[in-house]
């Protein structure tokens, strides 16, 4: 009879599937492309802070600051552009799309469970801001 090993099975994170990473960021770069084209819409400004919003909130689950101060910048550039109803300047352009790649690498690397982690947060957070805001928007 052979003796039981004593090492325990290491846990190997379950990567995002480039299907799924597709679908998580193609959209969100095709519409900061419009955007950088000059086709201002709504829904195009708030997929690319969607997508900036998940990748905030997978790098302070996983603490990487660094991360999460560089797609904050882009966060904050995007919030500007929704106050103000219009597309970005040169300078904005870049800091989005600096902030849009890295959240692009950071995201392709996190396994699944953070990033189930970000986007429930994420959620969570929205939903909380509709309940919040919903009897201030209709008082107005």
């Amino acid at each position: 009879m052979r003796k039981k090993s004593s090492r325990s099975p290491r846990l190997v994170a379950k990567l995002l599937p480039p299907m799924q990473h597709c679908r998580l960021v193609i959209g969100p770069r095709i519409h900061l492309d419009l955007l950088l084209a000059g086709s201002f819409d709504f829904a195009y400004v708030c997929s690319v802070a969607g997508l900036l919003n998940v990748a905030g909130s997978a790098a302070y689950h996983k603490g990487h600051r660094e991360v999460q101060a560089e797609i904050h910048k882009g966060q904050y550039v995007v919030l500007r552009l929704i106050e103000n109803a219009r597309g970005p300047d040169e300078t904005e352009a870049l800091v989005i799309r600096d902030a849009l790649n890295v959240a692009d690498r950071w995201l392709v690397a996190q396994d699944t469970l953070i990033l189930a982690k970000a986007i429930n947060s994420c959620e969570r957070e929205s939903a909380y801001l509709k309940q919040v805001l919903s009897p201030r928007l209709s008082n107005s």
